[in-house]
């Protein structure tokens, strides 16, 4: 997975990030990822400033797009990025285009197949 930020407290010198993430298949569409923001909680510099950890979330997958509800980071819901990409592609690409709703995180991450 690699994540490409469009806001957060410590751009430009903490821009993309890169990490292997693991995303599990509960059944029916649905798919859990243990850290949706992309390392920014969890490995980034907001497990340092703010005492945060990796932010879990379940995601849908349906005829090619991707969908979530109900999840948030620890100031707030996050949603899908307005004009963001949501979508799995034929050779199992996913990008989710996230929004931090309390203070307006953001950023596009990509999971590419192993």
């Amino acid at each position: 997975m690699t994540t490409t930020y469009g806001y957060h407290d410590f751009l430009p010198t903490f821009d993309t990030y890169t990490k292997d993430i693991e995303i599990v298949e509960l059944g029916g569409g649905a798919y859990s990822i243990a850290d949706f923001t992309g390392g920014l909680y969890s490995d980034g510099p907001y497990s340092g400033a703010y005492g945060t950890s990796a932010t879990y979330a379940e995601i849908t997958e349906n005829c090619g797009l991707i969908s979530w509800s109900g999840q948030s980071d620890p100031w707030g819901a996050m949603i899908p990025l307005a004009g963001g990409e949501n979508s799995v592609d034929a050779n199992g690409v996913i990008t989710i285009s996230w929004y931090c709703e309390g203070y307006g995180e953001n950023g596009v991450s990509v999971y590419t197949p192993l």
